[in-house]
């Protein structure tokens, strides 16, 4: 029998993000055995959804019919519960889950050069959390960003695509922001349709999708080994989202990548 590797993030998570969930919870029986909270590929196939996460196992929703609108992005988080049976009684890849929540992943994009004057608009309220997680990857080169930032106050129904007007880029040039031992990318946020007098005073988190998978190729045939830290250099206003220049501040945050390849790779020798 096949025992799954679940790749649980730390709960404290679900209690910091913002995001509206796709999910219409009125009458849900979440069940027992257990608890999971991942990010996840999202697959569907002939009107049929599934997601896979970074080990292989594919979750099958059994109250998909309670899904109002599914994501049209490569990844999303999850909230799940599954019985215990399902975890160690199968004999193939597929589990049988009941979504508790279910929230989009939105795309970032990752540029080959240094950021410009016009290349952001808006500031970041915070990126770490405050346990200072905030970056998770899926298998090694799909980089997600937890990052909370100033919206303007809309309508419930008009949040999502508030959300979708604030687009975030990592920019890096490879020659002078990589070493022997890091790697240094140039987060902004850019609000697509800002306007001089919007009043960005509703704070929110939200996850975004970062592809590594070139960033990475290139540090790799320039040293010939994989990075031990990554460094995100940021824009901080945390007061509101003004960004005069008096009102912003440049923040960086840090993390060990070597530790994140070697805890993977352990998890797939198990």
């Amino acid at each position: 029998m096949k025992k799954f590797k679940l790749s649980v993030l730390a709960m404290a998570l679900t209690t910091m993000l913002g995001f509206t969930s796709c999910l219409d919870n009125g009458d849900s029986d979440y069940g027992g055995g257990g608890y999971g909270a991942e990010i996840v590929r999202n697959s569907s196939y002939l009107g049929t959804h599934s997601f896979v996460n970074q080990y292989g196992a594919v979750y099958e929703p059994l109250n998909a019919s309670q899904v109002t609108t599914w994501p049209s992005t490569e990844f999303s988080y999850i909230m799940y519960s599954y019985e215990a049976e399902e975890v160690t009684d199968t004999t193939d890849n597929r589990i049988n889950v009941t979504l508790m929540t279910l929230a989009a992943v939105n795309d970032g994009s990752v540029l080959a050069r240094r950021p410009t004057d016009t290349d952001a608009n808006a500031p970041v309220n915070y990126f770490a959390t405050g346990d200072g997680n905030a970056v998770a990857f899926y298998q090694l080169n799909d980089m997600i960003l937890s990052i909370n930032f100033f919206r303007r106050n809309v309508d419930n129904d008009e949040v999502l695509e508030e959300i979708d007007k604030h687009q975030f880029s990592l920019y890096y040039n490879a020659e002078e922001d990589f070493t022997s031992s890091s790697m240094t990318f140039y987060l902004r946020h850019n609000v697509t349709d800002l306007q001089d007098d919007d009043n960005f005073n509703v704070t929110v988190s939200n996850l975004y999708h970062f592809n590594m998978a070139s960033a990475f190729a290139q540090y790799q045939q320039m040293f010939g080994k994989e990075p031990t830290r990554i460094v995100i250099s940021y824009e901080q206003n945390s007061s509101n989202g003004s960004y005069e220049d008096n009102m912003v501040a440049d923040r960086t945050y840090e993390f060990n990548y070597e530790d994140m390849v070697k805890n993977y790779k352990t998890w797939l020798e198990r």
